[in-house]
């Protein structure tokens, strides 16, 4: 009987657990290699604020394992003080996914933004809602939560990212002008932020979208143990991938792609056979030529 007992106690703290668990699990630093006006404990605050603002948020009405959430790292970098409470600073993420039935995860998302500019104040609550303009701070913070959400649930589901790209495209619409032209970047760049959720919200990346999550869940999450599929599901991805970059040519999301996925296909390749060697190296080479000599290390 106490048997019993013991174990209905350890269900119901599991489930609070699973209850209480959000979405992300992100460690945050605040770099502040060029200090000169600021006392280092408004960045600590900072730091404090951001890792609270992106932790203990729901970000979602889906319900989490603990095991199930998205781990990774987002480093602000202040590169100049414009004054006491206004910054100019670049802002660099990593973050991982879960791989479904296995104790390591695989690289989603990594990107560095370097045109990042926003208002803090010491004790300063970090506040967000939807369709609403607060600050810079908060907006971009948001954007990029939205976006790691939008490349998660496309990597699970097909298409499955759809609600949250929307979201981050609405909170690029709901910024005022002076701000758009930060987001928008200058001249004819397509590399500033507001490229990513305009990449996926486009028709164009639907087999982007769709290699993600082939890639993913038709690949390592289901094929877990089966190596052949895997590698056949990378060069699946990187195929519909190319197809992608050639109706878009330079597009962020691609770059991002690569600059995420890379290392991680190359260890997966290695093994593959003669004809999928072949087929992939032809295919990134392509894509991202300054890396050709990478993708030659899978050898023939």
């Amino acid at each position: 009987m106490m048997k019993k007992i013991l174990f209905a106690l350890l269900a119901l703290v599991g489930s609070a657990a699973t209850l209480e668990a959000q979405e992300l699990n992100f460690e945050v630093n605040v770099l502040t290699p060029h200090l000169q006006k600021v006392d280092r404990k408004v960045f600590d605050g900072l730091k404090v604020a951001v890792k609270e603002f992106i932790n203990t948020q729901k970000w979602t009405d889906d319900v989490y394992d603990v095991q199930e959430r998205l781990t990774g790292t987002i480093t602000i970098t202040i590169t100049d003080e414009l004054s006491l409470t206004s910054f100019k600073a670049e802002i660099s993420i990593n973050v991982n996914r879960p791989v479904y039935g296995a104790e390591y995860g695989s690289p989603l998302i990594t990107h560095r933004d370097p045109d990042f500019t926003f208002t803090y104040e010491q004790y300063q609550p970090l506040l967000f809602t939807k369709n609403t303009y607060s600050d810079n701070l908060t907006s971009v913070l948001a954007y990029y939560v939205y976006s790691i959400l939008g490349m998660d649930y496309d990597s699970f589901s097909l298409l499955g990212g759809e609600p949250y790209w929307q979201i981050a495209q609405d909170i690029f619409n709901a910024t005022p002008n002076e701000v758009k032209d930060e987001w928008r970047g200058s001249g004819a760049s397509n590399r500033s932020r507001y490229w990513i959720s305009e990449n996926m919200v486009s028709p164009r990346f639907k087999p982007f979208r769709e290699a993600m999550y082939g890639y993913h869940r038709q690949g390592l999450d289901l094929a877990s143990g089966n190596l052949e599929a895997v590698k056949a599901a990378v060069v699946d991805a990187v195929t519909k991938i190319d197809a992608t970059n050639s109706a878009y040519p330079n597009s962020l999301a691609v770059r991002i792609f690569v600059n995420t996925k890379s290392q991680e296909m190359v260890d997966i390749m290695k093994g593959a056979s003669p004809d999928q060697k072949t087929k992939f190296i032809t295919v990134m080479t392509k894509i991202d030529p300054a890396n050709a000599n990478r993708y030659a290390q899978v050898g023939f």
